[in-house]
């Protein structure tokens, strides 16, 4: 079925907005347990939204930023990953899923593209497809409610250039071999603010990652 929703920040009339426009999901940048601090009221914060918005038919994904962007633990530790998979769990009791985004962050050497990943040898395009989709399976394997979506660092092409030191082609390719093909993956045209969509370039993209990705219109 057709995905229809958007990214942004809650309102009071957020689920009034989504259900006029027919939409079937919102993900949701600031959420309640985008902090890390699982206290009771914030699980029950985001356990009452995400039922107010699965009674309407509507999925809800919250973003990951504080586990991916804001602060990043190297990828080359296991304990990172069973960090994730712990968070990832605990949303998922909520009823939410996870917007999982690496876009312009992944390599900044200060934050999420740590010196342990580096002196590693391998690049993002080696090991993030591999990473998400073991977080993924760990979760969906308690929780089969379970849904993801995610923004590689490479999310517009064929024509723009990029500043990463790293193979776009090469890390779009990972993503079909080694991503689920379930988890829905960001683009949103030929340049980060594309006006315009062409059919060419959704195709090349979309080859690539070995799916249809999801629009997104960051920019009116």
């Amino acid at each position: 079925a057709a995905k229809r929703g958007f990214f942004g920040r809650p309102w009071g009339s957020t689920l009034e907005y989504a259900v006029f426009n027919k939409l079937n999901y919102v993900t949701l940048k600031p959420n309640y347990l985008s902090t890390g601090r699982y206290t009771p009221i914030n699980l029950h914060r985001a356990k009452t939204q995400a039922k107010e918005f699965n009674d309407l038919g509507l999925t809800l994904y919250y973003g990951f930023m504080n586990m991916t962007m804001d602060v990043a633990w190297p990828l080359c530790w296991n304990v990172n990953l069973a960090r994730m998979i712990e968070d990832a769990k605990t949303w998922a009791s909520c009823g939410v899923g996870i917007y999982y985004p690496y876009d312009d962050a992944r390599y900044w050497e200060s934050t999420t593209w740590t010196e342990e990943d580096r002196a590693s040898g391998l690049k993002p395009s080696d090991t993030d497809a591999k990473f998400i989709a073991k977080l993924y399976k760990a979760v969906k394997a308690e929780y089969p409610d379970f849904k993801m979506q995610f923004c590689p660092p490479f999310y517009w092409g064929p024509n723009a250039g990029h500043p990463y030191p790293d193979n776009r082609e090469k890390y779009l390719k990972s993503i079909a071999e080694h991503l689920p093909k379930e988890i829905d993956v960001i683009w949103t045209g030929e340049r980060v603010g594309s006006h315009t969509k062409h059919q060419r370039d959704c195709l090349w993209f979309a080859g690539l990652i070995g799916r249809k990705p999801s629009l997104f219109q960051n920019k009116t």
